[in-house]
């Protein structure tokens, strides 16, 4: 019933241009961990991530939530949450041998390179506007996703510690 709604929107060429542009913009911030500041408990660098995540996030329509600076949040909508989708904004250093520069996205032969493309920037971009795709085409739904932004995947978790010391764990993650 809703697979060839589903497939129309995702064959417009806009929706790849859209996915690129959003993966490059949170390429093109350096999130590797650094001391810990005032409202930055992973540094400088996971902060402003997360500050451009939750940006993207208002601009696609979700509400956000951010604790602390330790995770974000992205709510489909208003009713009970169920499913929490877990992604970090967090790299490891870029290390050597990049042909470009690691923190502008670029695209080669299909494909995107750039600093957290696959781990986990863009991945968390894809489950983004997955969530804006089932609020775009009308799906009917009886209750919430959210997704978790973490900010400290690389360095031991502690971001989505922070989280679950104070919020519940969803019933499906």
């Amino acid at each position: 019933m809703y697979q060839e709604k589903i497939e129309a929107y995702w064959n417009d060429p806009a929706r790849e241009r859209e996915l690129v542009a959003a993966i490059s913009r949170l390429v093109a911030v350096k999130s590797v961990k650094g001391e810990a500041e005032p409202g930055k408990p992973f540094g400088a660098g996971p902060a402003a991530a997360l500050d451009e995540a939750l940006k993207l996030c208002a601009e696609l329509g979700f509400a956000t939530t951010d604790y602390d600076h330790y995770v974000g949040l992205a709510d489909l909508n208003d009713k009970e949450t169920r499913l929490h989708i877990l992604g970090h904004l967090d790299v490891v250093g870029e290390g050597s041998g990049w042909s470009t520069d690691p923190y502008t996205c670029v695209e080669k032969d299909g494909m995107l390179y750039g600093r957290g493309v696959s781990d986990d920037k863009g991945p968390v971009v894809c489950a983004l506007l997955a969530m804006k795709a089932v609020r775009d085409l009308g799906l009917p739904l009886t209750a919430n996703v959210r997704m978790l932004l973490g900010t400290d995947e690389e360095s031991g978790s502690e971001d989505i510690a922070y989280y679950y010391s104070k919020e519940p764990y969803a019933p499906y993650a």
